[in-house]
């Protein structure tokens, strides 16, 4: 397979039109299932296992939905990023060529969308008992069955259930959802012949959105098979709430010649008794069940306990959302370039970038150690002039170097580093060392075109003396190079 030298801009427009379309359409998916979604408000059931396990629920629900907003987030602006890196590619295309013709035009970025998932109404609640009675039953107040079982009937709505479980898998099955995973993955794919630097990281950070992605989805279908289980639950012990009932019923008609009925609601077990003599003796047959019904509950509100843990997705889901607000950073750095055009170098700014290229080293280390002279003060000031002459390099540019370990301390992720010497960083490759910066430019300067021959192909960025920088994120990969990724303050 042949490599691609000079990089196809339309290899990162066309890939970030996709992602700009496929974060809008993955969002609106999810989005256009809230209505159906909140109508499993007080579904679980009001007794306390029931609010234990809608507080698990209700938490991952909130999470799920609050990595599907990020993960929205973080894809389209990373296609921003995308889009102002192929313009930066195609304004070098066009510095280098001898006959360059009118400066190539930046894509318009669409609108920034705002991606906020609304939060589930909670699950938790019910009608307070699932042992009901019908309005000409004198169950209650003349067998009081409820009252000599003693404990709460576990209630919740079966049907809510159902339908909550049904909206979570509807939402990871819809295509905009399900198919996220492929889109990015085969974005990720069109960088594979790219030589620029950053196409290494691209992959890598597109590869992570999908992760992402695809953890919604799982985490969706986790949310339903919890929901249907907790239904199953339910079920069974009206299954055997309708069973003792029943035994009773058969008393009543045996006994007495009474008629009960048992029936099942969404959110209750209705028992009805039409009586209008021989009240005390329906009431002691009843009592005689009360204590087997109580038994059937107490085990089966144990079982529930036992299932109540949190869900598998929880720390994964965590991880992920680490992930994409980090490219929602990454992001948000490029969503507003203000390129700069260039300005007539003089002979001292064009020594001075000369120089650098070949002593830069002494003067950096001179800067460092708080040992500049006064001749080297006045090259710090020519360099300064003459970096603000050129125009801004906006895209990501990697510095590879080795740092003692005292320094290397000093890049940990949220702390704000300034450097006080110029800080050199490269849009190309070639250089190596077990520390890796990659840092997203917004005010750095191509010198490439401004040094002698010999050192053109470093592909040198340098930033100003005393340049701000805040760290996004701090790792270590599999070989063990340590990767700082930064954004100009």
């Amino acid at each position: 397979m042949s490599t691609v030298v000079d990089v196809s801009t339309a290899v990162y427009y066309d890939t970030a039109t996709r992602l700009f379309d496929a974060a809008a359409a993955f969002f609106a998916a999810v989005d256009a299932e809230w209505p159906e979604l909140a109508k499993a408000a007080e579904m679980a059931g009001s007794y306390a296992e029931a609010q234990t396990w809608a507080d698990i629920y209700d938490r991952q629900a909130q999470e799920t939905l609050d990595l599907v907003s990020r993960t929205a987030n973080a894809v389209h602006n990373y296609g921003t990023i995308l889009l102002e890196s192929g313009y930066q590619h195609a304004l070098a295309d066009h510095t280098a060529n001898l006959d360059p013709g009118p400066e190539p035009t930046k894509p318009a970025a669409p609108q920034i969308p705002v991606f906020v998932c609304r939060v589930p109404l909670p699950a938790a609640g019910g009608p307070g008992n699932g042992l009901s009675g019908d309005q000409s039953s004198l169950v209650r107040d003349a067998l009081g069955l409820a009252d000599k079982i003693g404990i709460t009937i576990p209630d919740g709505d079966a049907t809510k259930m159902s339908n909550a479980a049904a909206v979570w898998e509807r939402m990871a099955a819809a295509g905009a959802v399900a198919g996220l995973v492929g889109t990015l993955e085969a974005a990720a794919r069109a960088f594979d012949d790219v030589t620029a630097a950053e196409s290494a990281f691209i992959d890598e950070d597109l590869r992570a959105a999908a992760a992402a992605a695809a953890a919604v989805v799982a985490a969706m279908l986790e949310l339903a098979a919890s929901t249907r289980e907790h239904r199953a639950d339910l079920d069974g012990l009206r299954t055997q709430l309708v069973d003792h009932l029943t035994s009773i019923a058969n008393a009543l008609m045996a006994e007495l010649a009474i008629n009960a009925a048992v029936s099942v609601a969404s959110s209750w077990v209705t028992f009805g008794v039409s009586i209008a003599a021989g009240i005390a003796a329906a009431a002691a047959i009843a009592a005689r069940y009360a204590r087997p019904i109580r038994a059937t509950i107490e085990a089966w509100r144990t079982a529930r306990r036992a299932k109540n843990t949190a869900r598998a997705s929880a720390n994964t889901l965590a991880n992920h959302a680490k992930e994409m607000r980090r490219l929602e950073e990454l992001g948000g750095s490029a969503k507003t370039p203000t390129p700069t055009a260039a300005r007539p170098l003089t002979e001292a700014d064009k020594n001075a970038l000369a120089d650098y290229s070949a002593y830069g080293s002494r003067l950096n280390n001179a800067m460092r150690e708080g040992r500049i002279t006064e001749e080297q003060q006045g090259r710090i000031n020519e360099l300064n002039s003459a970096l603000d002459k050129l125009p801004n390099h906006e895209g990501l540019v990697v510095r590879r170097t080795a740092l003692p370990d005292d320094v290397l301390a000093q890049y940990q992720k949220g702390t704000n580093v300034s450097d006080p010497a110029f800080t050199s960083a490269s849009t190309g490759s070639g250089f190596t060392g077990p520390v890796e910066f990659q840092i997203m430019s917004r005010t750095g300067k191509d010198i490439s075109g401004q040094v002698p021959t010999a050192y053109a192909p470093e592909a040198e960025v340098l930033f100003k003396s005393g340049t701000n920088f805040n760290v996004v994120d701090r790792f270590v990969t599999a070989d063990g190079r340590t990767i700082i990724q930064m954004t100009e303050s």
